[in-house]
């Protein structure tokens, strides 16, 4: 029996959440290392103010001296998405997850190996490529969190685009008959979509709060998420008070207290029991 197989490549995000682990090459001798970490120092000097293109020029003098240090590469991107050079950007950050020593994302093997696959034109085997298709519909080619929510891992809407193209290849090959005919332009808008399978508001609520919850540390990431919770819902204790804590964990100090104020207005009991098991943050809210 001929059973078909589709396979989706692997999806990364490679701006916003830079490389897991960057190590230096062993050819650096001393002089040459205090070399790399004061020009690597300016350039972060740089990048922090803003100064893109100064941060970018040093940043490749820091390369010269070490090629190998993936955060470099990252940084580089970073710089060159700033300057609007975005195909430069896309390049410079696939670098620095190839050169990531504890990549969480798929290195360039890996689709290399399904784009093979795919060459073999194999019979009832079907490849999505899934990396090139969000590239196709992010803003300037670069993945962002609307379609992945942390390095890999799709949202709802990108995980909606990729079940679109396994309806693509059912409908395509004559599988399954539609009650309509199915063309195939450009991806359907998330929200008909969620309309038509029962996705409601709390239901992306709870997903906004739960994709906060596990990018963890990752600050900003967190905060986009839970200012997206907030827009579902103003008033939710639970959303407000977990953005508190991301901007206090920030050093974003006028801003959790701003919510914090909120919140003793809102839920005077929760808040007085969060204050009491934190008096660090309660001083800075409690006069």
């Amino acid at each position: 029996q001929h059973i078909p197989v589709i396979f989706f490549e692997g999806v990364s995000k490679y701006k916003d959440f830079k490389p897991f682990y960057s190590k230096h090459s062993l050819r650096l001798n001393v002089d040459q290392l205090r070399e790399w970490e004061n020009t690597s120092s300016a350039a972060e000097k740089s990048f922090r103010e803003e100064r893109y293109f100064e941060a970018m020029t040093l940043y490749q003098q820091a390369l010269v001296l070490d090629d190998g240090y993936a955060l470099t590469h990252f940084r580089i991107g970073q710089c060159l998405e700033q300057l609007g050079d975005y195909k430069g950007a896309y390049k410079s950050y696939v670098e620095s997850n190839e050169k990531d020593t504890m990549p969480i994302r798929a290195p360039k093997v890996v689709n290399l190996f399904y784009d093979q696959l795919a060459a073999e034109k194999l019979k009832d085997v079907y490849i999505i490529p899934t990396q090139r298709l969000f590239d196709q519909y992010s803003p300037n080619g670069l993945v962002n969190d609307e379609w992945v929510a942390d390095q890999l891992h799709p949202t709802m809407k990108g995980q909606a685009l990729m079940a679109e193209e396994i309806v693509k290849i059912v409908v395509e090959n004559h599988w399954l008959k539609t009650q309509s005919p199915f063309v195939w332009k450009e991806p359907k808008s998330f929200d008909v979509l969620a309309k038509k399978i029962d996705i409601d508001s709390d239901f992306q609520f709870d997903i906004q709060l739960w994709l906060a919850n596990y990018v963890g540390s990752y600050l900003d990431t967190a905060e986009q998420y839970l200012i997206k919770a907030l827009q579902l819902k103003p008033q939710s204790i639970r959303a407000k008070s977990q953005l508190a804590w991301v901007y206090w964990k920030a050093k974003r100090l006028d801003e959790a207290k701003k919510l914090y104020q909120e919140l003793i207005q809102q839920a005077p009991r929760q808040a007085e029991h969060f204050f009491n098991a934190h008096p660090d943050i309660k001083s800075l809210v409690v006069h």
